[in-house]
């Protein structure tokens, strides 16, 4: 169960760096990953991304649900290590924004949605304000 969780969570890492390198809010982990992805599979004219964290995202569903086999499981795993590769390839390369002109309606929404910045509750604990020490108790 933990190992599938742990590719899943790769998998979420290396998206959410690729997001921090453009400036995207990729905090609000489920959904800013796959618009992320969303986003790098038209920029790339890559559609595995996506396809491949449908599966992967099972594995992160196995973790509470273990359905999966332990060979299923292992081929996840495999998956998980080729897409981790592929997004630090796209992380490594200069970026390739498509043209604004050029956007439909959910190419924009989404990078509306990625370029907002984060809430005080998505913020890392060390960006949070400090808070006053708790009184003593007598």
């Amino acid at each position: 169960m933990q190992a599938s969780e742990k590719a899943y969570g790769a998998v979420s890492c290396a998206a959410k760096a690729y997001g921090e390198k453009r400036g995207w809010n990729h905090y609000n982990n489920h959904h800013r990953v796959g618009l992320i992805l969303e986003q790098l599979r038209d920029e790339w004219d890559a559609p595995e991304l996506v396809v491949a964290h449908l599966g992967i995202r099972a594995m992160h569903n196995n973790y509470s649900e273990y359905e999966m086999s332990s060979t299923v499981v292992q081929d996840g795993i495999h998956a998980a290590q080729r897409m981790v590769a592929r997004l630090e390839e796209i992380r490594q390369a200069e970026p390739r924004p498509l043209p604004s002109e050029s956007l439909n309606r959910g190419q924009r929404r989404r990078l509306t949605l990625l370029m907002q910045p984060p809430q005080k509750a998505q913020l890392p604990i060390e960006d949070l304000p400090e808070v006053d020490e708790p009184p003593p108790e007598e």
